[in-house]
């Protein structure tokens, strides 16, 4: 009889970070190869290596990584939402800083998985709401977010050496069905 996979979710440990380091270059070629200059690409790639991760992990940054078959294959960042918020609205508001899978396992669904365990341990932490930035340029990026049921509520700019880049922040309340 064929074993059934599983999909699993915890928090990040140090002896993640290869994996980690290895899933973030991958999709970061992958989703903003053409929209982030190449050279600043390149190089945020190259600082985000395994020991950064380790150290990150190590400081305890809130990484759920995702594992599939007993494998990592993504990871999200989560925490209190960042920005301009007054400190008692960022108390409630979560926010999912990134959410990357590896891109030979992209488009079978196991990003929503990661979103809704993201948003679901933001809950736990007694978050009423979500918040996730996207650049508009990644339209794979805005298209999922869409389909989650974000609701566009601002925009904002990165800038990349030369390059402004706009940004979209989608929201999400504990009302919503996700």
């Amino acid at each position: 009889m064929p074993q059934k996979l599983t999909t699993r979710f915890r928090y990040a440990k140090p002896n993640d970070a290869n994996t980690i380091a290895q899933i973030f270059a991958a999709s970061w070629h992958n989703a903003y190869c053409g929209i982030i200059p190449y050279k600043t690409l390149n190089t945020i790639i190259r600082r985000r290596d395994a020991s950064w991760w380790k150290k990150s992990i190590s400081r305890g940054t809130n990484l759920i990584v995702m594992t599939f078959d007993a494998k990592v294959v993504g990871y999200a960042g989560i925490g209190l939402a960042r920005g301009t918020l007054p400190k008692s609205d960022r108390q409630k508001i979560g926010e999912i800083t990134e959410l990357y899978i590896e891109p030979d396992y992209q488009g079978v669904g196991l990003g929503k998985e990661l979103f809704k365990a993201s948003w679901g341990e933001l809950r736990k932490r007694g978050m009423s709401e979500l918040h996730v930035w996207a650049l508009v340029e990644n339209q794979k990026a805005i298209d999922f977010y869409c389909a989650l049921g974000g609701q566009e509520v601002t925009t904002a700019y990165n800038q990349f050496d030369n390059e402004r880049l706009k940004k979209i922040a989608f929201k999400w309340t504990a009302r919503d069905q996700h």
